[in-house]
C-alpha cells in the first residue's frame, strides 16, 4: 500500500512537471532527482539488507552495525558530493550551478538514511513510508504553490528540500525507537568482517543500480537537457514500475534459501512457478504500455511530447517491453541470491552495465533519446537471458505455474483492445489499465496458480520451523 501511494503521488508530480515545465526544465529536474536515487543505491549497495539479517540473529549488534552504516554513507557521500561539485564547475549556468553545489553539500546530510534497518526489523514499515510520501507531498505542494511554470530549473530546489526533509524526519524517528541518537563512525565497531562479506553483493548491487540509472546521465551528455526532458516524459512514469519486479520477488528470497538448503527438486519447482507468473503478468504489463502508450502521454501530458522531434510515445513503448523482461529476470536472480551465487549475480549484473553502456554510447549519438529506451529493454535482456541460463544449467527445466495459451490469449486480448478501442486518451487509458490488472488477476485466479501459491505457503512454513530448530 506504501509502495502504492508513493507511485501515485510520483505519477502525479510527474503530470505536473511534464505540463508546466520547458523540456529543458523538466530534463534538469530529471537530471538532479535521479542523481539523487542513484546515490542513495549507491549510499546503501543492498547492505542494508544484509544489517537487517544480522540485526535479527544477533540483536545486541544492533547499535554498531546502524552507526557503521552511518558512518559508510557519511564516507560515501562525500564522494558522491565530489560528483556533484564536479557538475557544478562544468555547468555553464548559474541558477543550475547552485544547485548542484546544494546537492553536493546535501548529500554529506544523508546519514539517517541508513538507519531503515531500524523499522524493518521491528516490521515497522509504515513510518519510513510516510516519510518518503511526505517527501512527496513537499515536492507537489512546492510547484502548485511556487507556479511551476515560472519556477524553470528553480525546480529542482524542491528535491534538495525534499532529501534534507525525508533525512531529518528519519533519524528523528529512528532515534524515539532506539531510545538514543546513534552517531556515524567505522571505527571500534566490529564490523570490518560484515563489510569484506557484503563487498561482492555490495559490487552487484552498484553495477545493477548503474546500469538502471546510466541512461539519463548519458543523454543529457550526448543529446543535451531538451532531449533528456523528452526521454523523462517517458521514462518517469515508468521508473517506480521497473523497479517493482525485484521488489515483489524479495519476498520469496527466506523461502527460496531454505529450499535450497533441504530440497533442490522443491527449489527449482519453486523458481519455475514464481518465474513464470512474473512472466506472464509482465507480458500482459508489457502489451498494455505498448498498446495505450500515446493514451498515456496524452493525459499525463496534456498533449505535450506526443509528436515531432520530442514525440515520447515509441520511448514509453521500448522501456514498457523492458518492464516485461524484468519481470521475466528477477524471480531467477533472486534464486540465484537464495542459492548464495553472489559472484555470479555480480557477472550477470556486470554484463548488464557493459550492454547498458556500448549501446547507449553508440545508439544515441545516432538515433537520438528513443534509443536510451531501446537500450534499457536490450539491457533487461541480457540480463534476464543470463540469470535464466545460469539457474537452468544447474536445475534444468520445472513445470510453470501458468497455462503459456492462456497468457497469449490474455495478450493478444490487451493488444486487440488497444487497436479497436473507440474514444478519447483518458476513457481509452482507464480501460487499458483495467484491463491490464484484470488480465494479471486472471492468471492468478487459475487453479495451477493457487495450488502454486498454497504449495509456497507450506515451504515458507517448513522453512521456518527448521530455523527454529535450528535457533533451539
Amino acid at each position: 500500500m506504501s509502495y502504492a501511494s508513493r507511485m501515485a503521488l510520483g505519477l502525479l508530480l510527474t503530470a505536473l512537471l511534464g505540463r508546466t515545465l520547458e523540456p529543458s526544465a523538466f530534463g534538469f529536474f530529471t537530471l538532479v532527482s535521479t542523481f539523487y536515487l542513484a546515490s542513495q543505491a549507491l549510499l546503501d549497495l543492498g547492505v542494508g539488507t544484509l544489517a537487517v539479517r544480522e540485526i535479527a540473529r544477533e540483536p545486541s549488534r544492533e547499535r554498531a552495525l546502524v552507526e557503521g552504516l552511518m558512518g559508510w554513507r557519511l564516507v560515501s557521500g562525500l564522494c558522491l558530493g565530489a560528483a556533484a561539485t564536479g557538475a557544478a564547475l562544468l555547468e555553464p549556468d548559474a541558477t543550475r550551478r547552485s544547485i548542484w553545489v546544494a546537492v553536493a553539500a546535501s548529500l554529506l546530510l544523508l546519514a539517517p538514511g541508513a538507519l531503515t534497518p531500524v523499522f524493518q526489523v521491528r516490521q515497522a514499515l509504515g513510518a519510513p513510508g510516510l516519510v518518503s510520501a511526505a517527501g512527496q507531498l513537499l515536492v507537489i505542494l512546492g510547484l502548485a504553490l511556487g507556479g511551476a511554470r515560472g519556477l524553470g530549473p528553480n525546480a529542482a530546489w524542491l528535491l534538495v528540500a525534499r532529501e534534507l526533509l525525508t533525512a531529518g524526519l528519519l533519524g528523528l524517528l529512528a532515534a524515539r525507537l532506539l531510545g538514543y541518537v546513534p552517531r556515524p563512525g567505522l571505527r571500534a565497531r566490529g564490523l570490518r568482517e560484515f563489510f569484506v562479506a557484503a563487498g561482492v553483493f555490495a559490487a552487484a548491487v552498484l553495477a545493477h543500480e548503474l546500469s538502471f540509472h546510466a541512461d539519463v546521465f548519458l543523454v543529457r551528455w550526448l543529446r543535451g537537457e531538451v532531449e533528456l526532458g523528452a526521454y523523462a516524459a517517458a521514462l518517469r512514469p515508468l521508473n517506480p514500475l521497473l523497479g517493482l519486479p525485484l521488489v515483489l520477488a524479495t519476498p520469496l528470497l527466506p523461502t527460496l534459501a531454505g529450499s535450497a538448503a533441504r530440497a533442490r527438486s522443491e527449489f527449482a519447482s519453486q523458481v519455475a512457478g514464481a518465474a513464470s507468473l512474473m512472466a506472464a503478468a509482465g507480458a500482459v504489463s508489457a502489451a498494455a504500455g505498448a498498446g495505450f502508450a500515446r493514451d498515456v502521454i496524452q493525459v499525463l501530458y496534456h498533449g505535450r511530447y506526443l509528436d515531432g522531434a520530442l514525440e515520447a510515445v515509441s520511448a514509453f513503448r521500448w522501456l514498457s517491453l523492458a518492464l516485461g523482461l524484468a519481470c521475466v529476470g528477477a524471480p531467477y536472480m533472486t534464486a540465484l541470491i537464495a542459492d548464495r551465487r553472489e559472484r555470479l549475480v555480480l557477472v550477470i549484473c556486470a554484463s548488464g552495465l557493459a550492454a547498458n553502456l556500448v549501446g547507449n554510447l553508440w545508439l544515441l549519438p545516432r538515433f537520438g533519446f528513443v534509443a536510451a529506451a531501446v537500450t534499457t529493454a536490450a539491457t533487461e535482456a541480457v540480463a534476464s537471458g543470463l540469470a535464466i541460463v545460469a539457474f537452468r544449467s544447474r536445475h534444468g527445466r520445472a513445470p510453470a505455474a501458468v497455462s503459456a495459451p492462456l497468457v497469449l490469449a490474455l495478450v493478444g486480448a490487451v493488444l486487440a483492445a488497444a487497436v479497436a478501442l473507440p474514444g478519447g486518451a483518458l476513457p481509452r487509458a482507464v480501460i487499458g489499465a483495467a484491463l491490464a490488472g484484470g488480465a494479471v488477476l486472471a492468471i492468478f485466479a487459475t487453479p495451477q496458480a493457487r495450488a502454486f501459491r498454497r504449495g509456497l505457503e507450506h515451504a515458507s512454513v517448513a522453512s521456518s520451523r527448521d530455523e527454529a530448530r535450528g535457533v533451539a
